[in-house]
């Protein structure tokens, strides 16, 4: 007895803590909020979802060109021209990233897609078109300058703070451009989609076709404003990109806090908020390897090169069409790792060929791949994530396994087994962090600290591997990490020791995690499955059952809405990664009852706002709901 009150005290506590946590959030207008956060959510995953694809074709483009089958002499030429072309087509959405912000935010915010897109492509390249004729600019001793109105009426180096985009050379406004004009393109439509107010003589231009021309209307002194104000938004940028890239003064702190910071926020669904700007937009750094800024004075003690003979060796080489420049030059996490590993396979492959001819006293090219290498630290911000992934998770479901009673272990460990298999082979995480993130708050306070130091890693130990899941690990290691690597007499310069570090650091964590939760599990006795409550299992859930829609059928849909209130109380559907979420007019016909009667993985309630935690299939799960509430409103209707 004192042991079941011991846990409803801390349960009760948790819930208290977490509902002051969500108190700002909750009902009345805010509740537009949460719509808004959860419609936010929805479009970076739209935007998102095309990056995985693009990262595999630059991984097979550079292993058909520079480095496999590009190296073989007789058929180098053929290679490399293949490649490049696979490998161009990867990085198209790192090069179009405003543009496609604008789009996926523009269509999942208006009230219609197609619209929406439109509206926000239109907004967003109003927004370039300002940027590249707003200010007076003059042919300057380095290059083209701009007169700088906000910083002093002074003029300005363009080459910081403008770049070529859609056909434009515009301010960089990128990422965080492209989020902006979304947002106004699908306000715009919202407001004026239905416009009908012209004359019979100009009625062609009602309705839908209204809409571009208000979105210019609105948008052009939104743009002025904005490139006003930009340079000083981009100066303050570049100097919080440089210091998170380039300046590692502080080891170990900035990413403990970042991976510490995100897996806080992942229960509220709002890590999106940090994880977008570090890997997406210059926020997250700034590589430039055409640039002297790039490289640090200690790197060159004791060398014979100089900071601008490396410089040009980069310039020759685009030059020469050995590599295109903006392969060379990235913003963002994401990104900044395949350009880290494109600067190393071309000092690895060229230096030495064009040092003999060109340079007057030649560094080896051991100094230099091992310039290039430490100017830039490419995992700062991700390997603590695949840490987590491929090691840390895994050893909390298997000591949260062992930890339930062998009589019940075999009934419910294939929750946690599928749980495992699929945040190692894919990097999603939540099907095992959602078992324990509601019902054992110092498990999951004990588990965001420890992937902080999973991040904070980075700085102490060299893994570095940018991936998601072990599949992209092994991908990315063994075909383009590997060939990367510079075998000399330097053992520093070998990047397949990074593999084997990971492996090390990973099986640590998962030995640590086992014992953490173990331990925890036995003496709290959280309400996890197999421990605590008797949780209903089925064998062969719904949504597993062989149908149509990759094993989602119609039943599991029918009671997913009835379990919300039927068809008339869902007010709106969208889906993130994992999660299902939905606003229900009224939360007292919800009957929760999800993880029983459908398997959800789990829920979290905020008013009339619910996150269902499905896995993966969420996607799946949404579309086979709006299509029945279509359904619904169609039958209604006749």
């Amino acid at each position: 007895m004192t042991e079941s009150k011991n846990l409803r005290q801390k349960e009760n506590y948790f819930m208290k803590l977490k509902n002051k946590i969500k108190a700002p959030f909750e009902g009345g207008k805010n509740s537009r909020f949460k719509i808004g956060i959860n419609k936010f959510a929805k479009a970076i995953l739209t935007m998102i979802a095309i990056l995985p694809v693009a990262g595999l074709f630059i991984v097979v483009g550079k292993v058909i060109g520079p480095l496999g089958f590009g190296q073989i002499t007789t058929i180098a030429k053929g290679a490399n021209h293949i490649g490049q072309i696979i490998e161009t087509i990867g990085w198209m959405p790192f090069r179009h990233i405003g543009l496609l912000f604008a789009i996926a935010i523009g269509g999942s915010w208006a009230k219609n897609r197609a619209g929406g897109c439109f509206a926000g492509a239109v907004a967003y390249l109003t927004l370039l078109s300002v940027g590249a004729t707003f200010f007076v600019t003059r042919t300057g001793t380095d290059g083209t300058e701009f007169m700088n109105y906000i910083l002093g009426g002074k003029w300005t180096d363009q080459k910081d703070y403008f770049s070529n985009q859609e056909g434009v050379y515009s301010l960089r406004f990128d990422a965080l451009g492209g989020i902006i004009t979304g947002f106004i393109g699908a306000g715009v439509y919202n407001k004026f989609f239905a416009f009908n107010r012209l004359p019979n003589a100009l009625s062609f231009f009602n309705g839908p076709r209204f809409v571009p021309l208000m979105v210019i209307v609105i948008c052009l002194p939104i743009a002025i404003t904005l490139s006003l104000f930009w340079p000083l938004i981009q100066t303050g940028i570049n100097v919080i990109g440089k210091s998170i890239a380039l300046n590692n003064k502080i080891p170990f702190i900035i990413p403990f806090g970042y991976g510490f910071l995100e897996r806080l926020l992942l229960p509220f669904g709002l890590h999106h908020m940090i994880t977008i700007p570090m890997n997406y937009t210059s926020l997250g750094g700034v590589l430039d390897y055409t640039s002297v800024n790039t490289f640090s004075d200690n790197l060159f003690e004791n060398q014979t090169l100089t900071k601008e003979e490396l410089v040009a060796f980069f310039d020759y080489a685009v030059a020469n069409n050995l590599v295109d420049k903006k392969s060379l030059v990235s913003e963002g996490q994401e990104q900044m790792w395949y350009t880290w590993v494109t600067a190393l396979n071309l000092v690895k492959n060229n230096w030495t060929e064009y040092a003999n001819n060109i340079v007057p006293n030649p560094t080896g090219v051991n100094n230099v791949y091992s310039i290039v290498m430490n100017a830039f630290e490419p995992v700062r911000f991700k390997v603590g994530q695949m840490i987590t992934s491929t090691g840390s998770l895994i050893g909390a479901g298997i000591g949260m396994m062992y930890a339930i009673n062998k009589t019940k272990r075999v009934k419910y460990k294939s929750i946690y087994i599928s749980g495992g298999l699929a945040c190692l082979l894919t990097g999603v995480t939540e099907p095992i962090e959602f078992i324990f993130m509601y019902t054992a708050p110092l498990l999951y306070l004990a588990h965001a600290v420890m992937t902080g130091i999973a991040f904070g890693m980075a700085d102490l130990i060299p893994m570095r591997i940018h991936a998601f899941g072990a599949i992209e690990i092994i991908m990315k290691y063994f075909l383009v990490l590997g060939p990367t690597t510079l075998i000399t007499d330097n053992i520093k310069t070998n990047l397949w020791l990074d593999g084997c570090f990971f492996i090390l650091v990973s099986g640590l964590f998962l030995a640590i995690y086992f014992g953490i939760f173990y331990g925890l599990a036995k003496k709290l006795k959280p309400n996890i499955p197999g421990m605590g409550e008797e949780v209903a299992f089925v064998n062969a859930p719904l949504a597993d059952q062989k149908s149509g829609s990759g094993g989602v059928n119609d039943q599991l849909i029918h009671k997913i809405v009835s379990l919300l209130g039927t068809a008339a109380n869902i007010e709106e559907v969208d889906c993130c990664m994992t999660r299902l979420r939905v606003v229900v007019k009224d939360d007292k016909k919800v009957v929760d009852k999800f993880k029983d009667e459908t398997n959800a993985l789990g829920v979290i309630k905020q008013g009339n706002y619910y996150q269902i935690v499905y896995g993966p299939k969420v996607s799946i799960y949404k579309e086979k709901i709006d299509e029945y509430l279509s359904n619904q409103i169609t039958e209604g209707n006749e």
